[in-house]
């Protein structure tokens, strides 16, 4: 009898901890959804929303009101609070009790689909109330991308990994019906033979980042099978590679990679759009990172594979992320997402209209005519006013020398991440009124009491004139007290000057005993301009992001 007692007694013990626990990450997933924790206070990010509004006018730098494509654009505030913006840069309508993750799209009929904090497909009417939620089994996430089909199931882009043994992302697409029913399911693991550009040891081979589905072109209207509509047009990253997937069979039917670096969100451009029946990529250029920084905006021919237009300039470069979206009056809107701007081009390439929000990376809004929706017809319409930039924008990641994916460690008891060479050189654009500053010295434990001195060098060589500038020499010895230092040059004379920046440094002598790439350091190397915060602030927005994951395993059991 006693030991029934202690049975039932841990049973319950057992019980109430498990319904606890359930409560627990059922309360966390309701503020990571709608902001709000259950006792109805905010995460903040709300009332910093409200705030910010008025200022959003000053950041349209560019308007040409005869040229640009009249009509909202969906954004996210700081990737998470949805809402629509005018030509003018007026907030004409929010959804500020959402919360999503990088991607919401705008429907015919008002609605809001999202992917949320939560690991979670949302969709919410015009006033924010919740229409549909889809979860997708633990341990899998959605990501990048998710779109509702013209048969109106939904199509979720996830991934997963197998186990902890076994790190692999698998990137798949799931269809899914208004129940929550999946009704077709691809898997881009088995297809990895149809591509010469799958590498099988890397963790990620795939690394999709969106997908389209294909509506009524041309080249099916003459009899070409690939591209008949209901197919999906997929971006394969680290493919280099976009391709078509026969939405019948699952067989991968056609396939591009020619030039394309990184690329970003091709998309068929629809019947009735200059180029219809071609497709725009947003091809970013990160493998050319450290010499000729470079992102292209170009359209292609899906049957001839011929390039029919594109776009480049010097001070343009999103590395990672960005879109380009064909317009309904011929115009392209591009995002440059790590470069920190949206602007609208026209076919010959001149700026029409351009947002600058500051200290940002804006991603994958979305341009809506006028009339997209009932409720987007309803709204007040301001024209835009005529505004023009003195000077170009320099897109940030022209002048970032830190670009992920580049090597750096983590140092105890130092701010900011080290490089791992002694010698870095990157290829960059200064902009106007810029400084460089870097932290560099010697690590203290690495030298392990022996004598060590070093010499550390930065130079600056214009592309153009070949002349080259010393910002830095200097000496430092282990037996100094100071062995770290901290310095910030003025660049303010070298605005628009492309440049070969340079870091250096050396042990002196032949030293015992300690070894170099350890004890010399160079520390977050970086060219900032007057009102910038860290380049990297949005890089720590996204460890939040990987944090908060972490915690929500580790409540659910999966990390120990």
């Amino acid at each position: 009898m006693k030991f029934f007692r202690k049975r039932v007694a841990l049973t319950l013990f057992v019980s109430i901890a498990i319904l606890t626990l359930i409560l627990s990450v059922s309360q966390e997933k309701l503020q990571q959804v709608t902001g709000m924790s259950p006792d109805g206070s905010s995460d903040g990010l709300m009332e910093e929303f409200a705030s910010r509004k008025k200022d959003m006018t000053s950041w349209v730098s560019i308007s040409d009101p005869e040229q640009v494509a009249a009509g909202y654009t969906l954004l996210l505030y700081k990737r998470r609070i949805p809402y629509l913006l005018d030509l003018e840069g007026h907030v004409v309508h929010s959804w500020p009790n959402v919360r999503a993750v990088g991607r919401a799209r705008l429907s015919h009929d008002g609605h809001l689909l999202v992917i949320t904090r939560a690991d979670q497909i949302e969709e919410y009417d015009w006033e924010g109330r919740l229409l549909f939620r889809y979860s997708l089994p633990e341990g899998h996430s959605p990501h990048h991308d998710i779109i509702q089909l013209q048969n109106g199931n939904f199509l979720v882009m996830a991934h997963f990994k197998r186990s902890r043994s076994n790190p692999v992302v698998q990137d798949y697409l799931q269809e899914v019906d208004r129940e929550g029913r999946t009704v077709w399911q691809w898997n881009a693991r088995d297809h990895a033979r149809r591509f010469e550009t799958w590498d099988y040891k890397d963790k990620d081979p795939s690394h999709i980042n969106s997908v389209k589905e294909l509506v009524d072109n041309a080249a099916f209207a003459t009899g070409d099978e690939r591209f008949r509509p209901g197919n999906l047009l997929v971006s394969g990253r680290n493919l280099n590679t976009i391709f078509v997937i026969d939405k019948l069979n699952g067989q991968v039917v056609w396939q591009y990679s020619e030039g394309l670096d990184f690329q970003h969100e091709p998309l068929m451009i629809p019947d009735g759009y200059v180029n219809a029946g071609n497709i725009i990529v947003f091809n970013n250029g990160l493998g050319d990172r450290e010499t000729y920084r470079r992102t292209r905006v170009q359209i292609l021919n899906p049957q001839t594979l011929e390039l029919v237009w594109e776009y480049s300039s010097p001070f343009f470069y999103s590395s990672v992320a960005g879109l380009a979206q064909p317009l309904w009056n011929g115009n392209v809107m591009v995002t440059s997402s790590h470069g920190g701007r949206v602007f609208e081009l026209t076919p010959e390439g001149e700026i029409v209209w351009q947002w600058e929000p500051p200290n940002s990376q804006p991603m994958r809004p979305n341009r809506y005519p006028r009339d997209h929706n009932p409720q987007m017809a309803d709204l007040d319409w301001s024209p835009p006013t005529v505004r023009s930039r003195a000077l170009p924008f320099l897109d940030k990641d022209l002048y970032n020398f830190r670009l992920s994916p580049q090597p750096f460690r983590k140092i105890p008891g130092w701010e900011g991440k080290a490089m791992k060479d002694l010698r870095n050189c990157r290829q960059l654009v200064i902009p106007p009124d810029a400084t460089f500053r870097v932290k560099y010295g010697l690590h203290r434990q690495a030298l392990k009491g022996q004598p060590f001195e070093a010499r550390f060098v930065v130079e600056l060589q214009d592309k153009e004139s070949g002349d080259t500038t010393r910002l830095l020499d200097d000496v430092i010895r282990s037996d100094q007290d100071e062995l770290t230092r901290d310095i910030t040059v003025s660049l303010a004379d070298r605005a628009f000057v492309s440049t070969e920046l340079c870091l250096d440094a050396q042990p002196l002598g032949e030293p015992k005993g300690v070894s170099p790439e350890k004890a010399i350091v160079w520390i977050s190397p970086q060219i900032k301009t007057r009102g910038d915060t860290d380049l990297d602030s949005e890089s720590k927005l996204i460890q939040e992001e990987r944090d908060l994951r972490m915690r929500q395993l580790k409540t659910l059991g999966y990390i120990q």
